[in-house]
């Protein structure tokens, strides 16, 4: 078998991607609303995904606790980081960061972080009789991801660690 090459981390990560809170962005307590959190990291962990790859179809396949920390508010900036932690054959982890600029204090503050995992995918065109859509598979990841730095190296080792804890949830 061959062995498929290996592409820095560094290359596909992302820092401080800005995004604005806005009103439609609240919820009934005009606090952030989660789940604008929860599209956004995985928004984010997508792109890290297709820079990491090339371009390469990728679904969510899971999406560990997305802890808040402290509220975000409308005028307020949420500041986006992701990098691919590890590869595996058909899936890898990206972990991702939230933190929250304050409009009116300037402060930076640690709002979430989480670990999304996605598989690579591709479309077949056979139809799923059950859905009435074209079949999705599961593929190889193009590329691995090569650890450089010692932080980096550390993330590589712990997602090996939660997946294992992942894969034996899956089996209870």
């Amino acid at each position: 078998m061959l062995k498929r090459q290996s592409r820095p981390i560094s290359t596909s990560a992302v820092q401080n991607s800005p995004a604005m809170i806005f009103p439609e962005d609240l919820n009934s307590q005009d606090k952030m609303f989660g789940g604008m959190l929860a599209a956004a990291m995985d928004r984010i962990a997508g792109a890290v995904f297709f820079r990491h790859t090339n371009g390469q179809q990728c679904g969510t396949v899971i999406i560990d606790d997305i802890p808040f920390y402290v509220p975000a508010y409308k005028g307020d900036l949420l500041l986006l980081s992701a990098s691919i932690n590890r590869v595996w054959g058909k899936s890898c982890e990206i972990g991702v960061r939230a933190d929250v600029h304050r409009r009116i204090t300037g402060e930076i503050q640690h709002l979430s972080s989480t670990f999304f995992t996605y598989v690579a995918t591709e479309e077949l065109e056979e139809i799923d009789p059950d859905t009435g859509h074209p079949k999705i598979v599961a593929i190889t990841i193009k590329y691995d991801a090569s650890p450089r730095t010692k932080e980096q190296k550390r993330r590589w080792h712990e997602a090996e660690e939660r997946r294992i804890k992942r894969l034996e949830a899956t089996q209870r």
